[in-house]
């Protein structure tokens, strides 16, 4: 069983019949279901005769032809794994506060 793992990922929205604006991002997880997403980078894709090419954007660039719109994974992707330390730090303050009760 894999414990762990790592990788990356993108999401894109097309912004003019040969350009689509790529944002990709690195993630850490604990059994594919707690994740942290980290390591952001936008890129303009750019249909040509031999196929895609790509180029950096900085995040400026990127919003202004995204119209303002960000492109990001949902919370759940980026911050889920810090529900896990969350919960035992609430477990124990809990079990601390139900020995001092009796």
């Amino acid at each position: 069983m894999i414990f762990f793992g790592w990788g990356g990922k993108s999401l894109s929205k097309q912004v003019s019949p040969q350009h689509v604006v790529v944002r990709t991002y690195r993630y850490f997880h604990l059994m594919f279901l707690f994740r942290v997403a980290f390591k952001y980078s936008y890129q303009l894709a750019t249909a040509g005769p031999q196929g895609w090419m790509h180029r950096p954007m900085s995040d400026e660039e990127a919003l202004q032809a995204l119209g303002g719109e960000h492109l990001s994974p949902n919370w759940w992707q980026r911050f889920s794994i810090w529900i896990l330390p969350v919960g035992i730090a609430v477990a124990i303050a809990l079990g601390n506060l139900a020995t001092l009760g009796s």
